[in-house]
């Protein structure tokens, strides 16, 4: 089974929801009772209905919204970067 880690670094970081759909999927091939395929099934749903905390899309609308178009790049708070390139960091969501 899936356990608490020793020590929980950032509780507000983002995961995905099919990542812990597909461990919940995996441990209720697993279950022994109905009482444990029960409860599984009902912290599935209770997954699917959380709220999203990270829409990419409404964050790229946003940086296409509200940036300042220079030249072929982007000024976000005095700093400059190209507006194509904000956007994919937004869409990879930190990961490369």
């Amino acid at each position: 089974m899936y356990g608490i880690r020793k020590a929980v670094k950032k509780m507000n970081d983002l995961i995905s929801r099919k990542a812990v759909i597909d461990i919940i999927h995996k441990e209720i091939g697993r279950t022994s009772t109905f009482a444990e395929h029960e409860t599984q099934i009902n912290i599935e749903m209770a997954v699917k209905e959380l709220p999203t905390a990270y829409d990419v899309e409404k964050v790229v609308a946003e940086l296409e919204n509200m940036t300042t178009v220079c030249g072929a790049g982007t000024i976000i708070n005095g700093g400059y970067i190209g507006r194509n390139r904000a956007i994919d960091i937004v869409r990879k969501g930190g990961i490369e």
